[in-house]
């Protein structure tokens, strides 16, 4: 685990988290929900501080929640003190990974771990490939993060979301050439002229790309394998 969005909407003072992490990993911390999603970078977890009142609490989880991309990365809300249960009911927060406010050290380290088991992602700039289905032409893209089912990338060529993708790369470690089907699921640019930031989900993948994937993502080696693939 290399990157955290510490979210705090809610004005509530995250600094005592901020302390626990800053130790041990980034720590990018924003006002919003929708100022951390217009961020480009990729963050591994992201921590909200829940706003007392769950209509804001169920907006903010829905903005997260409807986004294809920061849908799918791990979070933990921050509850605080004064929250009902009912309203964490009706902010929607059945199935959220929560901790109240005040917490300690202890909690917030245990909850992360228990994700980081969960969760497989690897910090990665390497030059990709990206060949759009259907057409001729290879575009070429830098990587900036990579899970088990997806990877973030930029690249100067505007390409279409829910468009299927070949995503191309070598491992230097290994030298095993990876040659993956992907749907775009995320396109966004800062300004006219800036590189597009994309985020991708794996499609089709077979059981021995999967399991190579997450050899390249832990750093890994499998002699056989790679032998194998080299061969």
């Amino acid at each position: 685990m290399e990157k955290i969005f510490l979210i705090d909407p809610s004005g509530v003072d995250l600094k005592p988290i901020r302390s626990y992490l800053s130790d041990v990993v980034q720590c990018l911390e924003f006002g919003s929900v929708m100022e951390a999603m217009r961020s480009r970078e990729t963050p591994d977890v992201i921590l909200l501080a829940a706003d007392a009142d769950p209509a804001n609490l169920k907006r903010d989880l829905s903005f997260l929640k409807g986004n294809s991309f920061f849908g799918k990365i791990p979070r933990v809300v921050f509850l605080p003190p004064g929250i009902s249960a009912a309203g964490l009911t009706a902010a929607g927060m059945e199935k959220e990974s929560a901790l109240r406010l005040p917490v300690e050290k202890s909690e917030v380290i245990s909850r992360l771990a228990g994700i980081q088991k969960r969760a497989h992602r690897r910090m990665y700039e390497l030059l990709i490939g990206v060949q759009p289905e259907g057409d001729g032409r290879k575009y070429f893209g830098k990587s900036l993060d990579f899970s088990e089912t997806g990877i973030a990338f930029e690249c100067n060529e505007q390409i279409a979301e829910h468009r299927r993708v070949v995503i191309s790369f070598v491992s230097p470690k290994t030298r095993r050439r990876f040659i993956l089907e992907a749907d775009i699921v995320r396109r966004r640019s800062d300004h006219p002229g800036a590189l597009y930031a994309y985020g991708a989900t794996f499609r089709n993948m077979t059981d021995q790309d999967k399991r190579d994937l997450m050899d390249f993502i832990t750093g890994s080696v499998r002699a056989k394998t790679e032998g194998k693939k080299d061969a």
